[in-house]
C-alpha cells in the first residue's frame, strides 16, 4: 500500500507536467489528443501490480499478466483502429488493457489477504523514493535512450517516414526484451540473496550478463 500510494502520487505530478506541456509538444490537434489521452496510460502503469507478484517470486502470474495485457491491447487496437484518424484510440485501448489486468491482479491479492491499503507517512515515502532511486534512474535513462531517436526524427522528417522507422524498430525492441525478461525474472532472487547469501550475488549477476 505504501509503494502504491507513492506511485499514484508521482503520476499526479507527471500528469500535471504533461498538461502544462501539452500546448507546446503537439504540432496538430491529433497529436495533442494522443498525448493527452496518454495521461491515462501513465495512470494505468502506476496502478499496475505486477511488481507485487514479482516481489513474491510468483513469476508465473507476472508472465500471465504481461501476456494477457498484450493480447487485450492488440485485440483492442485491431478492433478500434481503422485509419490515422483513430490513432487517439490507441493509448486509451492500452490503458484499458493495463487497468483491466491491474484489477484482475488486485482480486488475486485480495484472495491471498494482501489487499493494499493506500496512505503513508512522509518519512516512509522518503525511504521508498531513496531505496528505489537507482533502479528508477536506470529505467528512465533506458527509456530516454530507446526513444530519443524518434523524438529527434519527429522534428526532422515527415510523419510517414517516422512511422516506418518506428515499426522497424519494434523488431530490435523485441530482441532486447529477452534481456529485460531475464532481469525481471532474476531481480527478486538477487534481492533475496543480497540479504541471505551476499556471496551468491556476484555469481547470479555474472550468469545474467
Amino acid at each position: 500500500g505504501d509503494v502504491l500510494t507513492v506511485r499514484l502520487l508521482l503520476v499526479l505530478l507527471v500528469g500535471a507536467v504533461l498538461v502544462a506541456l501539452l500546448p507546446f509538444v503537439g504540432k496538430t490537434v491529433l497529436e495533442r489528443t494522443v498525448i493527452g489521452w496518454s495521461g491515462w496510460l501513465i495512470l494505468s502503469w502506476a496502478a499496475g501490480l505486477t511488481w507485487v507478484f514479482q516481489g513474491l517470486e510468483m513469476m508465473g502470474v507476472v508472465a500471465f499478466a504481461g501476456t494477457l495485457t498484450q493480447i487485450l491491447y492488440a485485440g483492442g487496437v485491431i478492433a478500434a483502429v481503422r485509419g490515422p484518424e483513430d490513432l487517439a484510440r490507441v493509448p486509451v485501448v492500452q490503458a484499458a488493457a493495463e487497468m483491466g489486468v491491474a484489477l484482475y491482479l488486485l482480486v488475486l491479492l485480495a484472495r491471498r489477504g494482501h489487499l493494499p491499503r493506500l496512505g503513508l507517512a512522509i518519512p516512509r515515502a522518503r525511504e521508498i523514493l531513496r531505496d528505489s532511486f537507482p533502479l528508477a534512474l536506470a529505467r528512465i535513462l533506458r527509456v530516454v535512450l530507446y526513444n530519443v531517436d524518434m523524438l529527434v526524427l519527429g522534428a526532422l522528417v515527415a510523419h510517414e517516414s517516422l512511422g516506418f522507422f518506428s515499426a522497424a524498430s519494434r523488431i530490435v525492441f523485441a530482441l532486447l526484451t529477452i534481456n529485460v525478461l531475464l532481469g525481471t525474472a532474476l531481480l527478486p532472487r538477487i534481492s533475496r540473496a543480497l540479504n541471505e547469501h551476499p556471496e551468491t550475488v556476484s555469481r547470479l549477476v555474472t550468469r545474467l550478463g
